[in-house]
């Protein structure tokens, strides 16, 4: 497009994740850099929130991305693009039920109807 977007999808579910976030963070006394994130859903939405999370100080290597697939893994061809494959982790892990145990936040980004 030649004219600049606001795509409040992305945009307004990420800072409102952000904020959130960074205020609870606040409340129990923690750095960002320590949490630990799993997601469910690796959407626009989801993807924009977890960029914006990194540009925070989120270290890539504490988040987990599930989809409807499962655990977005290397090597994993289903379902996969560019923007997922920045975030996949090498583990064996294949489920949300075997990644959402300990994590120190969890994140469920779906569209409407999902």
């Amino acid at each position: 497009m030649k004219i600049p977007v606001f795509h409040d999808d992305q945009h307004g579910t990420a800072i409102t994740v952000a904020a959130a976030i960074f205020n609870g963070l606040k409340v129990v006394a923690k750095r960002i850099e320590e949490v630990k994130l799993v997601t469910s859903g690796a959407g626009a939405a989801a993807l924009a929130c977890l960029d914006l999370l990194v540009k925070m100080g989120l270290p890539v290597a504490n988040i987990t991305v599930t989809d409807i697939k499962g655990v977005v893994y290397k090597g994993r061809r289903e379902e996969m693009d560019p923007d997922k494959e920045r975030y996949a982790k090498d583990t064996r892990a294949r489920t949300l039920d075997e990644v959402i145990a300990g994590p120190t936040y969890s994140s469920g980004c779906r569209r409407a109807g999902s």
